[in-house]
């Protein structure tokens, strides 16, 4: 990676100009004080969030990501849920996905716990087992965002050594860490300063010489000094790289020729000084992506001198006369990188370049799981709406609290509707007109509660498996709409018992349109469902979404047209009006029960009135309800899908050029 900067919304710099080289099958961790903006570049390096500047190289093939917090569903048992896991990536076939299974289970040590549900492991069972999820596809690079946090020390020593098993396998692994520990034992390390600057890279000795440090956790203490250390570690550390031993070479800027100097704040890409704008672009303008800094060694040692000085024509590593910043050829250094899901060579190259002289070969790369051929992007989303689908559904029966929830506000609504009115109300001998405008407008708005109550905790409680999920390759179409094709079939249950009880419990008249009630009913709650889902989509807590639910319906029953009919309301409101679900729900409902029938022909004195007062609101044929809320639908969904499209955008690119 070269040059990376990247800016908050704020403006505030979060991460200055930093460059770096990984090479194949190393195990790296970035470091810091608290704040520094580890996990910022993390994502960059990975591909889940585009810098504001510098270009990345990355390997085309498969890339797995493991954030900080669980990513897997606690409610499924493990095997099941790294099945569906390998389904989701297209790993061969089931009897190629058994087996994919049982192997990451074996080797993270996991096989014993294969039935037990994910809620039910320890912290570092879990950590292990989101782990599993990544290697089902075999990525041939691996991010992990403190993977040892929560863990006791034994349990951290034990994911290490296993994050190092893969790396000997062949796998290039980056972490973050706050623990001294686990830096210790990779074989490169990045510590970040405040301020996102970039205060060293290098081996863990390098990293103690560096800093005057007998240990790594005495660097915290460094970065911590009096002044400005962060600025005077990143000055420092550019010159530092190109004279020292230990320290992993950085092609971060066209060399200069002479000695090194002391570079002021504002100059290079890793000093202090602001972020760049220009230097991505120099990439290319020096060949850094193609000749390997050929013409000029990093130290300024004159041309056809490698870093190593092995001599003319070698490339970073010494590799050959044709070889790029990762030691392959440039036309493959530079083609696009297939996306997150998508299979690469058997051998992924590593991000950026391979390590500085003298490091130690790697073990060969261990076979990974076969994949699918990759098909078309249409029949790949409803394969992966259809795995969705049964593992939503699979959820939805063993997710206690879900349950709960789903069952129990239609019973609240039914609940209040029984206690409210009495029966007969719709007896046309001794009808109640004012009864049954409002018993229609609660069947209305029962209908838009059920269908947001489903849908408000469906995405944020999840996010974060949705992320990952995303980053592998997932459809954010087909992730919305197997919600859907689980909840609107449950939605479509409750609604008809909905109507079935308060029909024979006498709250609603003896005959009438009931299919195209239940028609108008469902539309409303599907619709709800769909505003449900952009609302969840949109947070990102649960609790959020909880304090959102009385603002999505308290306009629904202002402006429903039932406690102050339309043609009443002031101008504003009759507009308002036109948006709310709960409005449409509420005509269709009256066209279909036969109100103005009821108010016109009954002996309530109250009907003319109320008929003069609706005007002509339920009139209109019921056929131009449903298309309303048809539209409805179609908009919130896409909506939803457009927000979890947006915020779980990644950017995975090889190609050396300016980041957008």
């Amino acid at each position: 990676m070269h040059a990376i900067g990247q800016r908050a919304r704020s403006g505030e710099v979060i991460l200055r100009d930093v460059s770096l080289a990984v090479g194949h099958g190393e195990l790296v961790a970035i470091i810091g004080v608290s704040g520094p903006g580890k996990t910022t570049l993390l994502d960059a390096m990975s591909g889940l969030r585009s810098p504001s500047d510098g270009s990345v190289l990355r390997a085309p093939g498969n890339i797995g990501y493991v954030p900080q917090g669980d990513a897997i569903h606690n409610a499924l048992p493990l095997a099941r849920t790294l099945r569906y896991a390998a389904s989701l990536r297209e790993v061969g076939g089931p009897g190629a996905r058994d087996a994919a299974v049982d192997d990451v289970l074996r080797v993270l040590d996991l096989s014993g716990r294969s039935v037990a549900p994910v809620g039910d492991l320890s912290g570092g069972e879990r950590k292990r087992a989101s782990i599993a999820a990544e290697l089902l596809a075999g990525p041939g690079l691996f991010f992990l965002d403190e993977p040892t946090s929560g863990l006791d020390p034994a349990r951290g020593s034990e994911l290490m050594r296993v994050l190092r098993r893969l790396c000997e396998d062949g796998t290039t692994v980056v972490l973050t860490t706050h623990n001294p520990l686990d830096a210790d034992r990779c074989d490169k390390i990045a510590v970040l300063a405040n301020g996102g600057h970039l205060a060293f890279f290098g081996t863990p000795p390098g990293a103690r010489d560096y800093f005057g440090a007998d240990s790594l956790g005495e660097i915290y203490e460094r970065l911590a000094g009096l002044g400005d250390p962060a600025r005077a570690w990143s000055r420092r550390f550019f010159p530092f790289s190109r004279t020292m031993h230990g320290v992993c070479p950085t092609p971060a800027i066209p060399p200069q020729p002479g000695p090194a100097v002391l570079l002021p704040d504002a100059a290079g890409p890793l000093s202090a000084g602001p972020v760049s704008t220009g230097l991505a672009a120099g990439l290319d303008e020096t060949g850094l992506d193609e000749t390997g800094l050929d013409e000029t060694g990093l130290d300024g040692a004159g041309p056809d001198t490698g870093l190593d000085g092995a001599g003319p024509d070698t490339g970073l590593d010494g590799a050959g006369p044709d070889t790029g910043l990762d030691g392959a050829r440039p036309d493959i250094a530079a083609k696009t990188a297939a996306g997150p899901g998508e299979a690469g060579p058997p051998d992924a190259w590593a991000a950026g370049t391979a390590g500085g002289p003298g490091d130690a070969p790697r073990a060969p790369e261990a076979p990974r799981a076969s994949r699918a051929p990759e098909a078309p992007r249409a029949s790949r989303a409803l394969r992966q709406w259809s795995v969705l689908t049964k593992r939503n559904a699979d959820l939805l029966v063993r997710a206690r609290p879900t349950l709960a929830i789903l069952a129990g506000s239609p019973v609240a609504v039914l609940l209040m509707l029984l206690v409210l009115f009495r029966p007969g109300a719709f007896d046309p001998a001794h009808p109640s007109p004012a009864a049954t405008a409002m018993i229609l407008f609660w069947v209305a708005f029962g209908g838009f509660f059920f269908g947001l109550t489903y849908g408000l905790l469906q995405i944020c409680a999840e996010f974060g498996v949705l992320r990952r999920e995303r980053f592998a390759g997932l459809s954010a179409g087909a992730y919305v709409l197997a919600k859907a094709a689980v909840l609107v079939p449950s939605l479509a249950v409750v609604d008809a018992l909905f109507l079935l009880v308060l029909r024979g419990l006498g709250r609603l008249p003896a005959a009438g349109g009931y299919p195209a009630t239940f028609v108008t009913l469902l539309l409303s709650s599907v619709a709800a469902l769909g505003l449900g889902l952009l609302i969840s989509a949109a947070v990102s807590q649960p609790s959020q979404a909880t304090i959102a639910m009385p603002v999505a319906c308290l306009p629904q029953v202002l402006f429903a047209g039932a406690i102050l009919p339309v043609p009443a309301m002031a101008l504003a409101g009759r507009w308002i009006s036109y948006a709310m679900t709960s409005r449409w729900a509420f005509e269709g409902l009256g066209h279909s029960l036969g109100v103005q029938r009821l108010w016109g022909d009954g002996k309530s004195p109250l009907g003319a009135p109320l008929l003069a007062s609706y005007g002509t609101t339920f009139g209109r044929a019921v056929a131009v309800d449903w298309l309303i809320l048809a539209g409805f639908t179609v908009a919130f969904f896409a909506a939803a899908i457009a927000v979890v499209a947006r915020k779980t955008r990644s950017s995975t690119r090889t190609s050396a050029v300016p980041a957008p």
